[in-house]
């Protein structure tokens, strides 16, 4: 395995409400890649990150990019989260090949990112934390520039459809394949009835003024240096809801069989105005 050489990065960015300085990240970047390229791109991820609700989630985090050893069609073959008690890390490979445009482009590490918006315990659940990222990984593409509403609208509604199609295990619930996923190769009733679960609770909280984006603020603000179970989060969550929303919502989602939308909610997502700018107080239907 080539040499991992140790940079330490100082970035600065500035986002819609003020100025702030962001602490000093540690990232490892393997010898053989550009690490010019490869800054460049931690940097444009960090700042995605920062489009969720306009801060970095308060957890110190590490990032480790190596160079991918597989033939792949994609410039990101893999990227993972491991979660720690003092600091999270996010370990990718990437293709050697690959562009910074290329980087960009490629949903992967608009994903892995979006796990640090919630103090998990990364165990138990899995299909919330898959679904926030699966969720989110849209919203910073569109908020970055990257692509369009319609693009993120069509992605979602995509990933709906294939969770609806994918259940190979329809006599389990979603919590009890969400610890067998990889048995079964269930990966997208999983992802998806999480993103679902996470889409129906924005647009409650948006049609009362509210939103994930503030939610998940709220949850940073309150608990980032914890490490929660999926129904401590939901509790925390309700508090910030003033209303029993993500707790009923976890259990009747944990509990089902199949990721199912009704035809006529089907409907309504089809003219939805989604997703939403930063900190907009538009509701997702119009």
């Amino acid at each position: 395995m080539p040499l991992l050489k140790t940079l330490l990065i100082l970035l600065l960015f500035s986002h819609l409400a003020a100025q702030s300085s962001i602490a000093a990240q540690r990232v490892e970047v393997d010898s053989v890649l550009d690490s010019d390229k490869i800054q460049k791109w931690l940097n444009w991820n960090r700042q995605a990150l920062i489009c969720a609700y306009g801060t970095e989630p308060n957890k110190e985090f590490s990032v480790a990019v190596n160079a991918s050893k597989a033939a792949s069609n994609s410039p990101i073959p893999w990227g993972q989260v491991n979660r720690g008690p003092l600091h999270n890390r996010i370990r990718f490979n990437v293709d050697q090949q690959a562009s910074y445009q290329d980087l960009i482009i490629d949903w992967t590490a608009y994903h892995e990112y979006s796990h640090l918006l919630v103090p998990y315990q990364c165990w138990g659940d899995m299909w919330f934390s898959e679904g926030l990222a699966s969720y989110y990984q849209n919203i910073l593409q569109f908020r970055m520039g990257v692509i369009s509403a319609a693009e993120a609208k069509q992605k979602l509604l995509a990933g709906f459809k294939r969770g609806i199609d994918d259940n190979p295990a329809a006599h389990l619930t979603l919590s009890e394949l969400s610890d067998d996923m990889s048995r079964y190769r269930a990966y997208m009733r999983v992802y998806w009835s999480g993103a679902w679960y996470f889409w129906q609770a924005d647009q409650a909280l948006r049609q009362q003024g509210q939103s994930l984006d503030l939610a998940l603020q709220y949850l940073n603000n309150c608990c980032s240096q914890q490490q929660l179970s999926v129904k401590e989060i939901v509790q925390i969550l309700d508090q910030y809801s003033h209303t029993p929303l993500f707790a009923p919502l976890y259990t009747q989602t944990s509990n089902s069989y199949s990721l199912t939308i009704e035809s006529s909610t089907w409907k309504q997502l089809q003219p939805m105005t989604w997703p939403q700018p930063l900190s907009s107080p538009s509701d997702f239907l119009h």
